[in-house]
């Protein structure tokens, strides 16, 4: 007997892309397949970029890109949510299903760029802000990872303000270097950078006269209160090097 190419399909001889017949095999089959097809879970860059008029609504980067799986069906989508850890969300301006976007809070971090806006010429303080106004509190609340790039136009003075809502938030990185950056930005951090440490000292600054300037909301409770100062205790702002500029994930 001919040994078979296993690249083919044997009743046709063409190439094996589609499996139409998978939806009619029993679901535990299904869900076997699935299993062993998704890979481990892992971090990811989740960017928002592209904030513009009319709509106002970031389009959506993934760093590395998400399994296959999420975009093969209904049903191998809910399974990589569930596998992944994530959850679907939704921006203030729409709740169509077709609009929504995965996210593990506790595990991704979102991605701020300097080309969130089409200008390239927005500051960290109000990038923040703008995401605060996008995503619902319920949402917002449980972001924990956050990387801003550098614009070289911030004074810092009301980032501390802004990030009071940000109450879950457990890390923001200030990126030093971003591939998207106008290059009025590059050649200013030719000429000379900030001190190491300076953009970290000013806004853990700022933060802590806007946590001390804070008064208390009546509607948390004792529980609320101390879990949200625990974070706060924890909370770290650090400077780093962020190299996404390979060009399989240039878009």
């Amino acid at each position: 007997m001919a040994a078979l190419n296993n690249e083919f399909l044997y009743s046709t001889g063409c190439p094996l892309t589609t499996f139409h017949p998978f939806p009619k095999l029993p679901a535990n089959l299904r869900a076997l397949i699935s299993n062993l097809a998704a890979p481990a879970p892992r971090t990811r860059f989740v960017e928002l970029y592209g904030y513009s008029a009319p709509t106002y609504t970031p389009k959506i980067r993934y760093i590395p890109r998400l399994p296959p799986l999420f975009h093969t069906s209904r049903e191998t989508r809910n399974f990589s949510i569930t596998h992944e850890g994530g959850t679907l969300v939704h921006f203030f301006a729409t709740e169509k299903e077709d609009k929504k976007f995965y996210v593990n809070f506790s595990q991704d971090i979102i991605f701020l760029s300097s080309r969130f806006t089409p200008s390239g010429k927005s500051t960290e303080t109000s990038r923040l802000r703008k995401l605060s106004s996008l995503l619902k509190p319920s949402f917002l609340s449980r972001v924990c990872k956050i990387v801003v790039t550098y614009s070289s136009l911030d004074d810092y003075a009301a980032v501390g303000k802004v990030l009071l809502d940000y109450v879950g938030l457990e890390t923001l990185y200030v990126a030093m270097c971003d591939w998207w950056s106008e290059r009025s930005v590059k050649m200013r951090l030719r000429r000379g950078r900030p001190i190491v440490g300076y953009v970290m000292w000013k806004i853990e600054a700022e933060m802590r006269i806007a946590e001390g300037e804070e008064t208390e909301d009546e509607e948390e409770s004792r529980e609320e209160i101390e879990e949200r100062m625990e974070i706060r205790r924890k909370r770290r702002v650090l400077e780093c090097e962020l190299r996404l500029d390979e060009p399989e994930n240039r878009v």
